[in-house]
């Protein structure tokens, strides 16, 4: 009996989570100051087309698609979180030095579309489908992903 209880009060307590999950649109002024800044510096040249709200039970993201058609994600303080050029080269401004260096030195002809990070690495997209991982610290390269 004290487990369907418990598998009751689950089942609430987690339909109460779903429903409390918000993606709403809002005005590009507000974005964290962080966020704004980074879009105004390296992507002034492109207008905002949406910017919105992804409000979860235990964070906030924010999530702003330009007109050239790059997305990018940022954390509740405005951090970005992932930059996708969907297939456009990112401005050189945003890679950091270590891994731009890396891969203009062993990928040539290859531009960087995507960059993304988290708590432990950064993860780099190719234009030729390559990804390559590096370390947060040290911006060593790790391995080659799938």
């Amino acid at each position: 009996m004290a487990r369907k209880i418990l598998l009751t009060l689950m089942l609430v307590a987690s339909i109460f989570m779903v429903a409390k999950a918000e993606d709403r649109p809002i005005q590009f002024e507000q974005l964290p100051q962080p966020a704004k800044d980074f879009v105004r510096k390296h992507f002034n040249e492109a207008d905002v087309v949406l910017v919105t709200m992804d409000k979860e039970v235990f964070s906030t993201t924010y999530d702003v698609k330009l007109q050239n058609g790059i997305s990018i994600d940022f954390d509740k303080s405005g951090r970005w979180k992932e930059v996708d050029g969907n297939h456009l080269a990112l401005p050189a401004a945003i890679i950091p030095e270590k891994i731009a260096t890396f891969v203009s030195s062993k990928h040539t002809s290859a531009t960087i579309v995507k960059i993304a990070r988290n708590k432990r690495f950064y993860e780099v997209e190719l234009n030729n489908d390559l990804d390559l991982i590096f370390d947060l610290k040290t911006m060593a390269f790790k391995r080659y992903d799938k």
